[in-house]
């Protein structure tokens, strides 16, 4: 769940394949790895509001987006768990909302 161009593959499968593949040698060289973006990191402005006022725009409220529990897990969370299960040591959360909660203050 990247940015589109920062992301491994357009394929959810995929993308947590190759993340996992990632993880692992650069851990190995003594390294910490970050996945990321714990979740829906999908556009940049405004994902802050401190951002979006630096720019002159009017926007009080950080970027959100409402998503059912099924596209979440598969398209998502997949390429996340598959880094988890590599023993990713680092998740970075993302500034989004996604149905009305912060993604890294959500109440679940």
């Amino acid at each position: 769940g990247n940015r589109n161009w920062g992301g491994l593959a357009p394929d959810p499968g995929l993308t947590g394949v190759l993340m996992a593949e990632t993880i692992t040698p650069i851990q190995d060289a003594g390294k910490i790895a970050t996945a990321g973006h714990f979740t829906r990191k999908g556009q940049e402005h405004p994902r802050q509001v401190e951002g979006a006022l630096d720019y002159a725009n009017n926007i009080t409220e950080t970027a959100r987006s409402n998503i059912e529990n099924k596209t979440m897990h598969f398209l998502y969370l997949w390429p996340i768990a598959d880094g988890v299960r590599a023993r990713v040591k680092t998740v970075m959360g993302s500034y989004n909302q996604f149905n009305n909660s912060h993604g890294c203050r959500n109440s679940h």
